[in-house]
Formats: C-alpha cells, sequence, structure tokens
C-alpha cells in the first residue's frame, strides 16, 4: 500500500486571499489565490520527489471544482508526474487528487 503525503490547498487560499482589500476585484483575488495554489503545487511535488516519494494526495475540496481543475493543469505540466487520478471512496472522492511521482 503506496503511502501518502498531503496538501491541504484549503488553508494556503485561505491565507492567500486573507491580505486582500474588502474593495478589490473579486475575481483578481481569485486569481491571485490559484497562483498561488500553483506555486504551492510545484513546491510540495518538487520536495517530495527529492524526498524519494512516488505518491501524493492533494486535498483541494469540492467546493466548485476550480481548484480541482486548476491543480490538474498544473499536474499535466509537471514531468516528473507519470499519472493521477479523482481519489476513491474512502480518501476523499472528488475532493481529492492522488499523483503518481517519478
Amino acid at each position: 500500500m503506496p503511502r501518502y503525503y498531503r496538501l491541504f490547498f484549503g488553508l494556503i487560499l485561505l491565507l492567500a486571499g486573507s491580505h486582500a482589500a474588502t474593495d478589490s476585484d473579486p475575481l483578481a483575488d481569485q486569481r491571485e489565490q490559484f497562483l498561488e495554489a500553483r506555486k504551492a503545487l510545484a513546491r510540495f511535488l518538487s520536495q517530495s520527489t527529492g524526498r524519494g516519494r512516488r505518491c501524493v494526495r492533494i486535498i483541494h475540496g469540492k467546493g466548485t471544482g476550480k481548484l480541482r481543475q486548476v491543480v490538474r493543469d498544473a499536474l499535466r505540466q509537471r514531468p516528473h508526474v507519470t499519472s493521477f487520478e479523482e481519489g476513491g471512496p474512502k480518501e476523499g472522492g472528488e475532493g481529492v487528487t492522488v499523483s503518481k511521482i517519478g
């Protein structure tokens, strides 16, 4: 059974959006949050690869599916990601992406 390492994007997005001004453009804030999430994912994958991890679980939540799409688009662009899929029913289902790296 593979050992999983988790990255919680909800917390990253909360922290990234917490400094935003209340009168700012909500779409600009969302783009900034997604950019932060992509950067955090890149760091997480690089660290995981460097530590010899072969499988990671990325918990992005269900929500509207926008963050899930951002995560999966970013995974497609990473050369060391060999595959990814939705988490199983006991892993979090569509709120989780399980990625194999190597």
